[in-house]
């Protein structure tokens, strides 16, 4: 990739120009890189990489102090705190981010999105997660889940079983109301994963079953055939790129109703 190009670079200036640049950026993804180019580098560039493990070294100690502001403070001091995680917070403080971002809201709750989709953005791993990692927590509440669970049921094993899965081909509309209604319910049993630990082996029972309905369903809609009614008649639905889902048309052009990636 092009970081990889320049730290590459035979000109000791421009690596060590890079190395500066990323230590005031605290990227955390060089950290590997920046490792290895501390060994087998000269001294200049040596001194510059260890400048930069000093520098994430020492963010690292002070991302407690970030996090007790976000959860006690408000204003300006909450707005700063949230504005610097988002430049050095890890993959590790978003589960804790997520659950202030449940807790606040209005202009809070925005810079908490903002944050968060800030880390994620620096990590690649988390790029499929990232819908979901930017919806907000649900707090546990069993009889709430229950009533989830129960609607959840009816529309998968009932409505959806015998209305769509039985049929080879459905109509594009079909498809996009099916691939929403998956969607808020995949979101659903994302944030009520870690609310579990508090439920009931009923509500617990309750979850597999349908984790495991939503898993059919999912895997059962990628084999229809789509009949577009859209000025793409004649195209067959490509699938996303991304998440391996069937993409959907509008007027703004294809895009996937599970994780929302376009082209």
């Amino acid at each position: 990739d092009m970081l990889q190009r320049y730290l590459k670079n035979s000109d000791q200036r421009v690596k060590i120009e890079v190395i500066t640049l990323l230590t005031n950026l605290r990227e955390r993804q060089a950290i590997g890189d920046i490792k290895e180019l501390r060994i087998t580098s000269n001294e200049n560039v040596s001194n510059a990489c260890v400048g930069f493990l000093y520098t994430m070294d020492t963010v690292d100690d002070y991302i407690p102090d970030l996090m007790d502001i976000l959860k006690h403070k408000r204003g300006s001091e909450f707005r700063n705190a949230a504005a610097r995680m988002r430049s050095v917070g890890r993959e590790e403080d978003i589960p804790e981010l997520r659950k202030i971002y449940g807790q606040v809201d209005g202009e809070m709750r925005e810079q908490m999105r903002e944050c968060i989709e800030g880390i994620i953005d620096r990590t690649p791993s988390l790029s499929k997660k990232k819908r979901m990692l930017l919806s907000v927590p649900v707090f546990p509440d069993e009889d709430r889940f229950m009533s989830f669970a129960d609607n959840t049921s009816v529309y998968l094993d009932i409505r959806y079983r015998d209305n769509v899965s039985e049929m080879d081909t459905i109509s594009s509309r079909t498809y996009n109301n099916v691939a929403k209604a998956l969607k808020k319910i995949q979101i659903r049993l994302f944030n009520e994963e870690v609310n579990l630990k508090y439920y009931s082996d009923e509500a617990k029972a309750a979850y597999n079953e349908i984790n495991d309905l939503f898993i059919w369903a999912l895997d059962d809609i990628k084999t229809k055939k789509i009949l577009m009614d859209t000025p793409t008649s004649d195209m067959d639905a490509p699938d996303c790129t991304r998440c391996g889902n069937r993409m959907t048309y509008s007027k703004n052009g294809w895009r996937c109703p599970i994780c929302g990636s376009s082209h």
